[in-house]
């Protein structure tokens, strides 16, 4: 869907966002949860969670490349059908995108969730 340069500075900071991520899912499922334990079928969770937490970072930072801003669309047309957004900003629109990215999947982890006593 993106295309993103990962710079090899950014492997040390990647790594400490999946745990980041890990963690989150870990409290809201009071699961222990490691790297090796993780289930496969949280794993698109995970990631969403994980790429979410970087592109806010690169976004509060201001290092989004310059074409990540066309990702964010304004108006589609299929034939003789248009269909227009808001005139949202693309401010407004890449933190829409990151907050999906970090918390539309959430009620899924409840089908996961312990009860703690």
């Amino acid at each position: 869907m993106f295309k993103f340069e990962i710079s090899a500075e950014d492997t040390d900071i990647i790594a400490f966002l999946i745990q980041k991520a890990l963690n989150s899912i870990n409290n809201i499922t009071n699961q222990n949860y490691t790297e090796d334990t993780f289930p496969i079928s949280l794993k698109e969770i995970l990631v969403d969670k994980a790429v979410g937490e970087y592109l806010k970072l690169k976004n509060t930072l201001g290092e989004l490349p310059e074409n990540f801003e066309t990702l964010a669309v304004s108006q589609i047309k299929e034939g003789d059908t248009t269909v227009s957004f808001s005139e949202t900003s693309t401010d407004k629109k890449i933190d829409s995108l990151i907050n999906m990215l970090l918390f539309s999947r959430d009620f899924e982890l409840l089908k996961y969730r312990r009860l703690v006593w």
